[in-house]
């Protein structure tokens, strides 16, 4: 397996961002966008299961 580089992270955050700018717009309030943005986070990790529940 190979890792990514410092570089590529800090890419991706980088594109995640500007995704995640993208759709803020769209939630009025600010608590909406950052769980947006925690959602987007959360289907990016490396996490198997990606449930709702605890």
């Amino acid at each position: 397996m190979v890792l990514p580089t410092v570089e590529q992270v800090k890419d991706w955050t980088k594109e995640l961002e500007t995704l995640h700018s993208r759709i803020a717009p769209r939630f009025a309030r600010a608590e909406p966008r950052q769980r947006a943005l925690s959602y987007l986070r959360g289907l990016l990790s490396p996490v198997e299961r990606k449930t709702a529940g605890t």
